[in-house]
């Protein structure tokens, strides 16, 4: 199968996934994260295939969401929207265990994108950070649910009206990230990580993720409808298309 926007490989019992936008710092289009669902989709009916990796080529894990795609599809904003909740949605479904392997920057939507795997290993160059505010958006989809369940009200809070960064260290210390890897070794560590669920039992493994994901997934999608209620107010006004206006003409 051929992706625009991301690259598939298998190696042993593991599916790689490799985010491919590199010119536009792999901002989460629309395209490329229906890309990512059925690529993860392909991997999960892949008999062969016991874990997946979600990694990244150049600097960006991801900036996070496309603003560019926004700028250019104003009247189409409420259904780019809708496209978006979907395969988020269907990623947090995956059957199988999904792995991040994420180095340098990872914004915004890009912070949910490693929140829905099952395990984040961190390159010790990793920045998080969201600045959606900034751009006069209201993070969408289940970013806000994701990062109050993962480091609480007030972290969340910060990052979310302040932009304030989070590097890896605290990362870490907050249980944003399963644990921190040397960027040279990040992907060969994922493989190795991947390689020891295959070690387990795969019904069990299946049967641990579903259970966990009973816990969270009712709250979750209620968390997703609200979130996405309030984005698509804020994306269909005025003032917001003007602000997109303003901001695409000076970062042209």
């Amino acid at each position: 199968m051929s992706y625009t926007s991301v690259i598939t490989e298998s190696k042993n019992q593991v599916g790689f996934i490799r985010l491919n936008r590199t010119e536009q710092n792999n901002a989460l289009s629309t395209n490329m994260l229906e890309d990512i669902v059925t690529a993860v989709d392909a991997f999960d009916n892949d008999e062969s295939i016991r874990a997946i990796v979600i990694t990244s080529s150049g600097a960006y894990f991801t900036s996070g969401v496309d603003l560019k795609e926004f700028s250019e599809n104003t009247n189409d904003v409420a259904s780019l929207l809708d496209r978006q909740k979907a395969a988020m949605l269907a990623l947090s479904r995956a059957r199988k265990p999904l792995i991040a392997a994420a180095s340098g920057f990872a914004f915004g939507q890009g912070i949910e994108l490693l929140l829905n795997c099952d395990i984040v290993l961190a390159a010790d160059n990793l920045c998080l950070a969201v600045p959606d505010a900034s751009l006069g958006i209201v993070p969408g989809i289940g970013l806000l649910k994701k990062l109050l369940s993962a480091i609480g009200r007030a972290k969340t809070m910060e990052m979310l009206l302040c932009g304030r960064a989070m590097l890896a260290e605290e990362a870490n210390a907050c249980g944003l990230v399963s644990r921190i890897v040397p960027l040279q070794e990040l992907e060969n560590e994922a493989l190795k990580t991947a390689l020891k669920i295959s070690q387990t039992p795969e019904f069990t493994a299946i049967a641990l993720k579903e259970t966990l994901k009973a816990f969270e997934n009712p709250v979750y999608e209620s968390a997703i409808d609200e979130a996405m209620m309030r984005a698509k107010i804020i994306v269909s006004s005025d003032d917001f298309r003007s602000y997109l206006k303003k901001f695409s003409q000076n970062n042209a």
